[in-house]
């Protein structure tokens, strides 16, 4: 179990996944609905740094767990964010565009997207350039509330399901993000 906090106060906790049977995946998080932001900013922009935490399932039925960076940034007066999760260090991420409504915020559908490269001798060949026809975006989002004085900081839970070339890959998580 992982368990990010602000203030010693949990605001996330990923406690376990599994592959269940027809290509489905459960996932045990928690997001705490406690110490939402009540002062939001509604002007300025804030870039987020953290990391996230969860597991990844292959399509080849491999699994295991993943850590890695997570960062946003926020536009208070547009109501917006665009993230991004690394689950595999700097040569792949997925990416999201977010609405925010009130100090909660969601991803926007058909916005989730895959970006993945891969270093050869003649230089860098990418795969997926946030490609977003190989994620499913019917069940996959990226949930979350910003916490502490002015949007501190920030949390939530991902589900990413694959489809097409990526079918049967799933990642699934939570993370946490300083200003």
């Amino acid at each position: 179990m992982t368990t990010y906090s602000l203030d010693d106060d949990p605001i996330v906790a990923v406690i376990d996944a599994y592959d269940v049977s027809d290509n489905d995946v459960a996932l045990y998080a928690f997001r705490s609905s406690e110490g939402l932001t009540e002062n939001m900013p509604t002007t300025g922009r804030a870039i987020y740094h953290g990391e996230h935490s969860g597991f990844a399932f292959q399509s080849d039925g491999s699994s295991g767990a993943i850590s890695d960076t997570f960062g946003a940034t926020v536009n208070f007066g547009e109501g917006t964010l665009y993230g991004s999760i690394y689950p595999d260090g700097p040569n792949q991420r997925i990416s999201f565009d977010g609405t925010i409504n009130g100090a909660e915020f969601t991803s926007d559908p058909g916005t989730i997207a895959l970006f993945e490269s891969e270093y050869t001798p003649s230089g860098v060949n990418r795969i997926y350039d946030d490609d977003t026809s190989v994620i499913n975006q019917n069940t996959s989002a990226v949930e979350g509330a910003f916490y502490g004085d002015a949007a501190k900081a920030m949390g939530g839970t991902y589900v990413i399901d694959g489809q097409g070339a990526k079918e049967g890959a799933h990642l699934i998580g939570g993370f946490k993000a300083d200003r």
